[in-house]
């Protein structure tokens, strides 16, 4: 559609600016994947000592992690790219642009 600019990697925004700041409504669906090795690398930097061990275990039905300190590595991942795409579209900047 013509009114419609759909965006699926979110790393290389260059050719997405524009579309973003002329936008009057930005959905964005999900969340960014990331790399399962960087997840396993951080986690086990970060956790990697625990008593208990780590599960890399997904719950099918939610997308996330089992183990609470697997997902919260991924969100410390995720929270980056989603507040570029809020930067990038001014969201909270510009007087015609509103988030839900």
């Amino acid at each position: 559609k013509e009114n419609v600019c759909r965006v699926t990697h979110f790393d290389m925004l260059r050719g997405v600016k524009s579309a973003l700041k002329e936008s009057q409504v930005i959905w964005v669906i999900g969340t960014p994947s990331l790399s399962e090795k960087v997840i396993w690398q951080r986690s086990q930097v970060l956790y990697g000592n625990d008593h208990r061990p780590l599960s890399y275990e997904k719950d099918a039905k939610l997308e996330q992690y089992v183990d609470e300190r697997i997902q919260s590595v991924y969100e410390q991942c995720a929270i980056p790219k989603l507040s570029r795409i809020v930067h990038h579209s001014k969201l909270g900047e510009l007087p015609d642009k509103r988030s839900y």
